[in-house]
């Protein structure tokens, strides 16, 4: 036999048994799994549907154009906060104040390469950059997370519990739904993942007397896991408090320069975008800080975003901020929002009274809970509400697995024959609301969000003219337009712009005509073209025409100037 034959037959064989064999699997299975993954998002998107999603589009694209951290997004808070740093900000575009780079960054390296079209896709909704590149990306960090909660479970129970927990989380609804978010929750499950993945593995090392290197190496590949989802979401301080506490439990050897060298680590890849801010003279997190207390009793709603000139007292701040996390740690509590999860997350939940004989298994168990503690407690200050779920659910999903194959392969719990049904069943009802979600009625494509119409009502102004609406994300990222957050009161445009003469119209969709009356006094006229005497825009189109949803209120006809 030669030795091209001796090397084909070799080869053939690998795929019947060990590695290669592995290897086909992982391949089939994930191809099946982008299968699904892209056609639950055919079913179920029709594009962004969230504030934050479009602005970090937004950004990204500004990142891509050369722009740099910018936004056309802009908040009446977000132009006194710069106010307070620099004499007087450029109202066309400002510095992003809110967002994490780390998804911004991925996206905009994607645009660059693959170089979409952001014209609005007729019909679904949405635009092209958004099918091209947003939910490719999304598919493929989920993937990767898949894989990593496989090789992670394989160090950790074997590989049964391993494959079964990847496969439950591909399938689990919460998972499919963060796809076609447009939010960073793929990047931060995939970097949370890891950074707990590599640590556990260095722990494990550490056990023997070798490799030292090679734990020192996972030690630093954790440390920068952690840093990219701190970069993606700030609230992730959280698993970096917690994975330097796993360490410096469980380690064996080198323990305080693996602890050190984790904290260099986080610090030098983190420091670099923090400086930039400050050169940017915007403050090392930006208006971050000021989360806090949005959406509080003292700043109710978007109140905070949309106030030309905030006034802050100490007192009533401290108490609303200490409501605000007493209030949201006790409806995460209520298990609402855990349930998202599906069935597997009532078997984390037995996992969390499971007494685990190995130590790496305590440990992972232990970050968990400590790490969603420290994010219940963080996000309602600097987080958006799905950094607890998102970051920790592969790892959840990872424990309660382990609790189920546990269990149901007790002798004296179940005959042999049912291991394998009850497995078949739990696949089956944690895919099932994925499933509901696919047959069941499509999404709602409009309104108040629907890319074609605002890519319309962009291009009717000039480009050094500013759009005063009550949705400027979706304008800014689809119509690559200026847009002004309406301030709580009318008076406040003319304090942001001056004057009107650089305001081209004012864009009031559903958004408005739902806020309660009250809160909506001074814009609620609008809808039915009662324009006050100081707004000198007489000029009205219904969108669409002559649904009385939408109002594009300006100060001449432009529609006719457009050809429309």
């Amino acid at each position: 036999m030669s030795l091209a034959s001796e090397r084909m037959q070799s080869a053939i064989t690998s795929l019947d048994s060990g590695i290669g064999l592995v290897l086909l699997r992982v391949v089939v299975y994930g191809c099946l799994a982008a299968v699904l993954m892209g056609g639950y998002a055919a079913a179920r998107f029709y594009g962004l549907r969230s504030a934050e999603s479009m602005e970090i589009a937004h950004v990204a694209r500004s990142l891509s154009s050369g722009e740099g951290f910018t936004t056309r997004c802009i908040r009446p808070f977000d132009v006194w906060y710069l106010q307070q740093r620099m004499p007087s900000p450029e109202l066309t575009r400002i510095p992003d104040l809110h967002h994490a780079p780390g998804y911004p960054l991925v996206l905009s390296a994607f645009y660059r390469i693959v170089r979409p079209d952001f014209s609005a896709v007729g019909g679904r909704g949405g635009c092209d950059a958004e099918y091209k590149v947003g939910i490719p990306v999304a598919i493929g960090l989920t993937l990767l997370c898949g894989l990593v909660v496989f090789v992670t479970g394989l160090h950790l129970f074997g590989p049964r519990v391993a494959g079964l927990a990847s496969l439950l989380y591909l399938v689990s609804n919460c998972t499919l739904k963060a796809v076609v978010s447009g939010l960073p929750l793929p990047l931060l499950s995939l970097a949370v993942t890891l950074a707990c993945g590599f640590a556990l593995r260095a722990i494990q090392i550490s056990a023997t007397d070798q490799h030292r290197l090679k734990m020192l190496l996972l030690v630093l590949g954790s440390a920068g896991c952690s840093a990219v989802a701190v970069l993606t979401d700030y609230t992730m301080v959280a698993v970096c408090a917690g994975l330097v506490f796993l360490l410096s439990l469980q380690l064996q050897r080198l323990r305080w320069v693996s602890i050190i060298l984790f904290l260099v680590i986080v610090g030098g890849l983190v420091s670099p975008w923090l400086l930039h801010n400050h050169q940017r003279e915007i403050g090392l997190l930006g208006a971050k800080p000021y989360s806090a207390i949005s959406n509080s009793e003292l700043f109710v709603g978007d109140s905070l975003e949309r106030t030309v000139s905030p006034e802050f007292n100490t007192y009533r701040a401290a108490r609303a901020l200490r409501n605000k996390v007493v209030a949201s740690v006790a409806t995460r509590l209520s298990g609402s929002e855990a349930l998202a999860g599906g069935i597997v997350i009532c078997f984390f939940v037995v996992a969390l009274f499971h007494r685990y004989e190995n130590p790496l298994v305590a440990g992972l168990k232990g970050f968990v809970i400590g790490g969603a503690i420290l994010l219940m407690l963080l996000s309602p200050l600097v987080g958006p509400s799905y950094s607890v779920l998102g970051a920790l659910f592969p790892l959840a999903v990872l424990l309660g697995t382990s609790a189920f194959v546990d269990y149901v392969n007790r002798e004296e719990f179940f005959e042999a024959s049912l291991p394998s049904f009850l497995t078949g069943v739990l696949v089956v009802v944690s895919a099932l609301p994925a499933v509901a979600q696919v047959i069941g009625a499509r999404p709602a494509v409009y309104p108040p969000y629907y890319a074609p119409i605002q890519q319309y009502v962009s291009g009717l102004l000039q480009d050094d003219e500013i759009l005063v609406t009550d949705i400027p994300w979706a304008t800014a990222w689809y119509g690559d337009r200026t847009s002004l957050l309406l301030p709580v009161d009318i008076s406040g445009v003319e304090a942001l712009a001056a004057d009107w003469t650089s305001v081209g119209a004012v864009y009031l969709t559903t958004e408005t005509a739902n806020r309660p009356a009250m809160t909506e006094s001074a814009w609620r006229p609008l809808l039915s073209q009662k324009v006050p005497e100081s707004v000198p825009l007489r000029h009205a189109i219904q969108l669409p025409a002559g649904s009385g949803e939408q109002l594009f209120l300006s100060d001449r006809q432009r529609w006719r100037d457009s050809g429309e």
